[in-house]
This record gives structure tokens, C-alpha cells and sequence, in this order.
């Protein structure tokens, strides 16, 4: 699998039309402060992670009290195995594995809390970000914009509403005929409510705020010339695209650049350092800590059973 994923990375990168694009957004990498903002970008990685995997431990340890090295060691896992899967839905295989006394199947579910938290935070903050963008670039018409605002703005409180009551699942699932004999399974949703949802949403909202410095951090690295505000509204409208468009991580990369230069596009003509950062981005985030991820997923076996 690693060689695939290897291969799978090598074409996209090295054989992609957009790598031109990428080479001449690396070069201004040395001009001015542009070191500094990009050590400053890898610098915050660890903090994403690690706020992560204190979200992580604060749902597991509910059912299964784990130390924050293991559950380091299980995020990480999961970040290799959801490099193969749409959305990276598949980051719970690598977490469960390090669950000892908890079921597994359960713990599927407890590591989806944490996924929806972040989902609905980007969709949030999407949902109040685009239709100052559309009113920015695409309707200036201010009466437009005002429609546009309300309208999604009653979206993103419909998502955090449905995450706060994340017990109707259930309740849902048992009346459905075909999904009843899943009840038991969902069943632990209602164990998490109102103050632990809140926590959980909290630490998902500090990591959306480092994803989005880093974003900055790299346009400025790579001589975009930052409008920090308009930047950060266009960051946001990103994130939210890249959330609802289906994609597999390791084939990613193409729509990521091409969905950050369209957006920011409209912003500034600097196609080159917009379409680097999304990449840079991207590398820092997702293949840096997943080369650890695989070697805890190779360990993983041995070390539980010394345990």
C-alpha cells in the first residue's frame, strides 16, 4: 500500500499540469519574509494534530481511558488509512485498533463525532463566508448579498442544531425497518450531549483557525499580495467547496489547486503562489503526519499484543 500511495503521489504531482504553476510559486519562497511565514505554516502542524488528539481523547475516554502517545499514535494511524478513502471517511480503522476493552464497531461512531464536529465547523463558517465572497466577486449589489447572507446563515444553524442533537440518531434508526438492528450501535451517540458536544466543537474550531493562519501563512510565503480579510472570506469559501465535493486524498491534489486558484482568482491574478500554497498545504497536513501514521499502523499489532 505504501508503494501504491507513493506512485499515486509521484503522478500526482510530478505528471500534473499543474506543477509549472507549483515550481514558479516556490521560487518566491526567498524573497522577503517568505522563509519565516512558511517555517511558520510547518510550525503549526503539530498544533492541528495535537488538538486532535485531545478531541479524540476526550470522546474515547468516556468508554476507554487512553493516554494522549496512544492516541496520538491512533490519529496518525488513521490519517495513512484515510489517504485512500473518499473524504477520508476511513481515519476510524486506524483509531479503533488501539481501542482494547471499548467495541470496536462502537468506537466507529465516537470517532464520527469528531469528524461531524469538524465538518459542521467548516460548513459553518462556509455557509457565513460565501455569500460574502459572491457579494465581493460576483453580485456587489448589496441587496443580493443581504439575501445571500440570510439564506445561509439559517443553513449553518441548521447544521449546529442537528449536531447538538445527535441522540435523535437513534431514535431515528429505530424506526426505520431495515436499520433497526443497527440501534444498539448508535445507541452511544446519547451518551454525548450538550457540554462534551460543545468541547468537542470548540477544539474543532481551533483547528479550522490553524488550517486557515497556515493557508495565509503560504500565500504570503509565496508572494500573494494579501488582503488578509478578503483572503481569509476566500479561504473559507475553500474549505467549504473542498468539504462537499467527494474526493480520495491521494487523487486530491489536482481539485484542491484548481478549486483554490478559481476562488482566490477572483482576488488576485497570482494563479502561482495561490495554486503552491493549496499543495504546500495540503503536503504539510496530510502526507507529513501520515509517514508516521503508516509506521504506527506497522507497529501497532506488535505493540498491543506485548500489552
Amino acid at each position: 500500500m505504501f508503494l501504491i500511495s507513493v506512485v499515486i503521489l509521484y503522478n500526482q504531482v510530478f505528471n500534473s499540469n499543474q506543477w509549472p504553476l507549483f515550481i514558479d510559486g516556490i521560487k518566491n519562497l526567498t524573497y522577503g519574509n517568505g522563509l519565516l511565514f512558511f517555517i511558520g505554516a510547518i510550525i503549526l502542524m503539530p498544533f492541528n494534530w495535537g488538538i486532535e488528539t485531545h478531541k479524540w481523547r476526550l470522546l474515547i475516554n468516556v468508554y476507554e481511558p487512553m493516554p494522549f502517545s496512544t492516541s496520538l499514535k491512533a490519529v496518525l494511524s488513521g490519517v495513512y488509512i484515510s489517504i485512500f478513502t473518499p473524504n477520508r471517511m476511513g481515519e476510524f480503522a486506524g483509531r479503533i485498533i488501539y481501542l482494547k476493552r471499548f467495541n470496536k464497531i462502537k468506537g466507529t461512531f465516537v470517532t464520527f463525532i469528531g469528524s461531524i464536529s469538524q465538518l459542521c465547523v467548516t460548513l459553518v463558517m462556509g455557509a457565513l463566508a460565501l455569500p460574502i465572497y459572491i457579494s465581493i466577486t460576483v453580485f456587489p449589489d448589496q441587496f443580493i448579498g443581504k439575501i445571500l447572507i440570510i439564506t445561509f446563515f439559517a443553513i449553518a444553524l441548521l447544521f449546529v442544531f442537528l449536531y447538538f442533537n445527535l441522540g435523535l440518531v437513534p431514535k431515528l434508526v429505530s424506526r426505520i425497518y431495515y436499520l433497526k438492528k443497527y440501534t444498539k450501535w448508535v445507541s452511544i451517540l446519547v451518551r454525548y450531549k450538550g457540554q462534551i458536544l460543545a468541547k468537542i466543537l470548540l477544539f474543532s474550531f481551533l483547528r479550522y483557525i490553524i488550517f486557515s493562519i497556515q493557508f495565509l501563512f503560504l500565500l504570503q510565503a509565496f508572494g500573494f499580495d494579501i488582503y488578509w480579510i478578503k483572503s481569509l472570506i476566500g479561504i473559507c469559501t475553500i474549505f467549504f467547496a473542498q468539504a462537499i465535493i467527494p474526493t480520495i486524498s491521494l487523487t486530491e491534489l489536482g481539485i484542491r489547486g484548481a478549486s483554490s486558484v478559481e476562488i482566490l482568482g477572483l482576488l488576485s491574478d497570482n494563479s502561482s503562489a495561490i495554486l503552491a500554497s493549496a499543495w504546500t498545504l495540503w503536503l504539510i497536513n496530510l502526507i507529513l503526519p501520515a509517514i508516521p501514521g503508516l509506521y504506527f499502523l506497522l507497529t501497532a499489532k506488535v505493540e498491543l499484543n506485548h500489552d
